[in-house]
């Protein structure tokens, strides 16, 4: 990546060390860290955690790709299809 790049992050900072982290597993690290400040104009980012935005693909829309991500990633572990119905309830990992 180069200066001028527009790009989007992983607003975790996982710690690699970690029993989960040394087998690939970084979601429920448990030395991770969060970047208070990803939805800033603005952010200074590990190289590891920073991904490039393709052509076309407005920074509003880029921005949404972890969220997104997130969803998706519940969908599937939940085997939701189309047509099904599903309540979420809680306030994720946080709370």
């Amino acid at each position: 990546m180069r200066v001028g790049d527009r790009v989007t992050v992983n607003p975790y900072i996982f710690c690699g060390e970690c029993f989960y982290c040394l087998n690939d597993y970084t979601t429920p690290c448990t030395n991770r860290r969060v970047y208070t400040q990803g939805w800033a104009e603005y952010v200074l980012s590990h190289e590891s955690g920073t991904y490039l935005v393709p052509e076309g693909v407005t920074l509003e829309v880029a921005s949404q790709a972890e969220p997104l991500g997130a969803c998706l990633h519940a969908v599937d572990l939940a085997q939701v299809r189309s047509g099904s119905v599903a309540l979420v309830i809680g306030a994720g990992p946080w709370a």
